[in-house]
């Protein structure tokens, strides 16, 4: 714990034993550089949030909570930089020894099953991971922006300009634009 009674988690590595107790809990938080591969899309001076409980199985592990934290983003219309608050949850499936599927290539693999040769949850590894696949392919900073204008580059959203907006519709457009003349083109 630092001076204001935060738990900081930023090198939590979890034994997963077979033996051990039924039910784990962890709360904390993680800094934002305990996180490298995701450290450019965290909100500065933002923690992430973690509330996770792990309970033991016959063979396996369920790992089951929540994190909460704030990205930065760019958007995909606009350019403009925003920020998000959000909220992930965790549903996921540990087992302690090597995978089955890189041992024997003919064995079906489980997506949704995580081997760990030696018992060791890396929960850094798993919030970044957590975090990664809930990263948008296409942020937008709201849906109704308007982007940008695509002759002049203005952001529609700050500025109004007198560009002209009328496209032609259609899968042969672009080739209006070509000089297809018979003219141009001589046979040797």
């Amino acid at each position: 714990m630092d001076d204001d009674g935060i738990r900081m988690l930023d090198t939590l590595v979890l034994q997963l034993d077979p033996k051990g107790g039924r039910e784990k809990t962890v709360h904390g938080f993680f800094s934002r550089d305990s996180l490298p591969l995701i450290r450019e899309n965290l909100a500065p001076d933002h923690l992430v949030q973690v509330c996770v409980t792990m309970i033991r199985g016959r063979e396996r592990w369920r790992v089951r909570g929540a994190l909460d934290y704030r990205i930065e983003l760019q958007c995909s219309r606009c350019l403009d930089a925003f920020q998000e608050e959000c909220h992930n949850d965790i549903d996921r499936e540990f087992r302690i020894g090597p995978d089955p599927f890189v041992a024997r290539k003919n064995r079906e693999m489980e997506d949704d099953l995580t081997c760990l040769e030696h018992g060791a949850l890396n929960v850094v590894d798993l919030v970044q991971e957590e975090i990664v696949l809930a990263l948008p392919m296409m942020p937008l900073c709201s849906d109704r922006c308007r982007g940008l204008c695509p002759h002049c580059g203005g952001n529609r959203n700050h500025v109004s300009c007198t560009c002209e907006t009328r496209t032609r519709e259609g899968s042969f457009a672009c080739l209006q634009q070509m000089n297809l003349s018979r003219d141009d083109h001589h046979d040797a």
